[in-house]
């Protein structure tokens, strides 16, 4: 073979090569563009097959490659928020795939994974939601409670457990604290009887009767005589009268012992436990929040940090409680609103003008001998000074040129200047929109230098905003309406002032003021501020302008017409509305002036506490009575006698508490007993000596038994019975 032949063949070879290099070249090329377009019509999947095979076929192109990881990047985003989108919308099946495939093009992308994590939880709190409507539905709200409380533990932001639990807190009220409880050895009394009995000797019976143990202040006066008859009560309310009857006040020591002290703002500060506590307000402000302490629980212990919108109080627990009532009616978030806004500004004008303008003055020029014409500016002119200097030939008069001008001209003009813009504004906020230029105007002040001479010239800037100027101040209503007080002004650079070296501008200004009131997604449209204005001018030649038809031709019209036209169109569009403050929260019983936070009432149950006006029968006195120890003492009797009731009296309480209307005793009195208006005792199994008008003493035997209370006669409703005690 020879030379030529082989470089012939080596040719072809190489030439082989590179055609077929070429031409996958060209066919990687035209994948990955078909991969582009697919990417953007939307075809995910499809583009990305496609580029990630053109870059195969072109695994040496850098450009490529590079665009390879760059969209796979923005499919898998795109992914994920579609399977985002699925889960909030509830279509798990949907969403756990989208997922799925983000792995598959992504192994190691770790928002795929929580996703598919949250997808689970998210299936699992919605079975469990359905399991709190049940529970709902059956009025077991603590139970409903409990369960959402775990749901939103796992899912923070699952709206609709957020709304359950809101509607489940604003129907029950919370629950109260755990004090510390006495350890008493019966808790109610049967009777409890003192007139004109010392205070000691009233602690020395009920700590007998309760077992409790009385430690009294070195103030409190143990000789202060005590009247007090009561029945069927709870050792606890009984004591609470009895403390309040004196102005006294008591604090838990031990389980089974009491710190009586008077209630005087001095021992307060001693004995009344305080607590600190911290709140971080969300929404509302500090300074308000400190305010409404003050003027409404007169807490003076306050402190706040704005930055941090953080308040801390010090005070009794009770008033710390009344506090986080008012700070949770305060601390609401505030209703928004979004408000669709359309502001069209029309300007129409028509310019005409037609005809022939004529000059309207004419120059004569003479000169002087030696001079020419068009040189009275220059050196050579000579000046006049008398008339016999005056040469009217045609060199030494000038006369200014006579030009007339053809006037054709027609102008139509129409500009819409729209301005479209989308406010959100939160409730009792004011938003403000300008759309327009910031003109500089220019001033300067001259002060003269005192003692000498001269002055100083100082400069000052101020700015003008012209152009459109809208505010808004919405308020939104719980019925989805929305009120707005609106404010519109349209201004423009009608000329320049200059005055001296101050620049100052005249401003045309249109203006409106109003309020509406709007539902959510009604529209609005306020039009009507318009400013026209017609100018029509007309330019004659004396005399020639007055013949009937050929003064057309010494005559030029001109007519202009502006027309502007401001329209306002306003949708308003609720975004969401505050919450209101729960039944619990709005209202809190504060008590007496002196004792914040304690109201004076008398607890009738384990859990339940009822004012003493209302607890008590038509006579003062409890409507049931139940079995428990009688406490009767009289000035007479050296010690308190603590005795059970007797059978045959309970029976008949029984039968009496049966009847529509509770019998009452005959007689209730205070003070010193007597032969006229003697006490009731309560009942007792033991015979007792009885004491007559002389301050005799009587046997049991000639005294008769006292018949228990429901076997009196029964008096009328809303009167007591006078009649005497057997």
């Amino acid at each position: 073979m020879t030379l030529s032949i082989r470089a012939t063949f080596w040719t072809r070879i190489l030439g082989c090569v590179f055609l077929a290099g070429w031409l996958a070249g060209c066919s990687a090329t035209q994948l990955f563009n078909e991969g582009m377009s697919d990417i953007n019509a939307g075809r995910l999947d499809v583009g990305l097959a496609k580029i990630e095979e053109a870059v195969k076929k072109d695994p040496d192109s850098a450009f490529m490659k590079t665009h390879l990881r760059m969209t796979r990047k923005y499919v898998v985003q795109r992914v994920l928020l579609e399977a985002d989108s699925a889960r909030a919308g509830l279509d798990f099946t949907g969403a756990r795939r989208l997922y799925e495939h983000v792995l598959e093009l992504d192994e190691a992308n770790s928002q795929a994974s929580a996703g598919l994590e949250l997808t689970k939880n998210a299936e699992m709190n919605q079975i469990e939601i359905r399991m709190v409507k049940d529970l709902i539905g059956h009025n077991e709200l603590k139970e409903a409670q409990a369960q959402l409380g775990h749901i939103l533990s796992t899912d923070p932001n699952n709206f609709e457990a957020k709304q359950m639990l809101d509607r489940i807190l604003s129907q029950s009220p919370p629950p109260e604290p755990v004090k510390p409880k006495l350890r008493l050895k019966e808790d109610r009394i049967a009777v409890l009887q003192f007139r004109e009995s010392p205070l000691g000797m009233v602690f020395e019976a009920l700590s007998r009767t309760s077992g409790i143990n009385f430690v009294l202040d070195k103030d409190v006066k143990s000789d202060a005589k005590t009247n007090i008859f009561v029945k069927d009560m709870l050792i606890e309310s009984a004591l609470d009268m009895v403390l309040a009857q004196h102005g006294l006040e008591r604090k838990l020591l031990a389980d089974n012992i009491l710190l009586i002290y008077p209630d005087t703002p001095d021992k307060r500060r001693r004995y009344e436990e305080q607590m600190v506590k911290s709140f971080h307000l969300t929404n509302a402000d500090p300074k308000q929040a400190m305010s409404l302490l003050k003027v409404m629980l007169d807490t003076k212990s306050l402190f706040i940090d704005e930055h941090a919108r953080l308040l801390v109080m010090r005070d009794t627990p009770e008033v710390v409680r009344m506090a986080e009532k008012l700070l949770l009616s305060l601390d609401l978030e505030d209703s928004e609103v979004m408000m669709e806004v359309d502001i069209v500004e029309i300007t129409r004008s028509k310019l005409t003008e037609i005809g022939i303008k004529y000059p309207n003055q004419v120059n004569l020029n003479i000169l002087g001998p030696g001079s020419v014409a068009g040189a009275a500016a220059g050196a050579g002119a000579a000046v006049v000074t008398t008339l016999q200097n005056l040469i009217l030939d045609r060199a030494h008069t000038g006369i200014s040129s006579l030009a007339a001008t053809i006037n054709l001209k027609r102008e139509d003009s129409n500009v819409n200047i729209l301005s479209s813009p989308r406010i959100r504004a939160r409730n009792y906020e004011k938003a403000k929109v300008h759309i327009g230029d910031r003109v500089p105007v220019f001033t300067n002040a001259v002060t003269p230098i005192i003692g000498g001479t001269g002055s100083v010239v100082t400069g000052s800037v101020t700015y003008i905003d012209v152009g459109l100027k809208f505010d808004v101040e919405p308020t939104i209503y719980w019925d989805d309406e929305v009120s707005m007080k609106l404010n519109l002004e349209v201004s423009n650079i009608v000329k320049e002032v200059v005055s001296g070296s101050s620049l100052s501008y005249q401003i045309g200004t249109r203006a409106a003021s109003t309020v509406l009131r709007l539902r959510d997604g009604e529209t609005q449209i306020l039009a009507g501020l318009i400013s026209d204005a017609e100018r029509e001018t007309s330019t004659k030649v004396p005399g020639l302008s007055s013949f009937p038809v050929l003064g057309r031709l010494f005559t030029s019209d001109k007519t202009d017409k502006n027309k502007v036209e401001i329209a306002l169109s306003i949708t308003p569009h609720v975004i969401r509305h505050g919450k209101r403050p729960n039944i619990a929260s709005s209202e809190i019983l504060y008590g007496t002036e002196s004792s914040r936070g304690i109201p004076l009432t008398v607890k009738i149950g384990e859990n339940e506490r009822r004012p003493i006006v209302e607890s008590k029968g038509a006579a003062g006195l409890p409507a049931a009575v139940t079995i428990g120890a009688a406490v009767s003492v009289s000035p007479s009797e050296g010690q308190p006698r603590i005795e059970p009731i007797p059978a045959a009296a309970l029976d008949s309480t029984r039968a009496g508490a049966r009847r529509k209307t509770s019998g009452l005793p005959a007689a209730v009195t205070t003070g010193p007993p007597s032969a006229e208006n003697a006490p009731e005792s309560p009942a007792r199994s033991e015979p007792t000596s009885a004491t007559d008008s002389e301050g005799t003493k009587k046997d049991a035997g000639d005294v008769p038994p006292e018949s228990p209370a429901q076997s009196a006669p029964i008096p009328p409703e809303g009167a007591e019975s006078a009649g005497q005690v057997p």
